[in-house]
């Protein structure tokens, strides 16, 4: 079984020193071992805002948004 796995990390700059984060990643079906785990995802994002000439900055963030990093396995012996 050939598995594979995508990941995404994307930060937007918006004004006043604000930013946009958003993160993404999805594991396709794959064999550990004795063990076939099912395909999973993740989706997280958040803001950041930076003070004192980007020296302090406080960070706000969401993670697996809609709740959908479960891990389902099935082991075979």
């Amino acid at each position: 079984l050939t598995s594979y796995t995508f990941n995404t990390y994307n930060s937007i700059s918006l004004p006043k020193s604000w930013s946009m984060e958003f993160n993404a990643y999805y594991n396709s079906r794959m064999v550990s071992g004795t063990v076939l785990i099912d395909p999973f995802y993740s989706i997280s994002a958040g803001f950041r805002k930076n003070f004192m000439d980007d020296k302090f900055s406080l960070r706000v963030n969401e993670n697996d948004i809609f709740h959908t990093e479960s891990f389902n396995s099935v082991m075979n012996y």
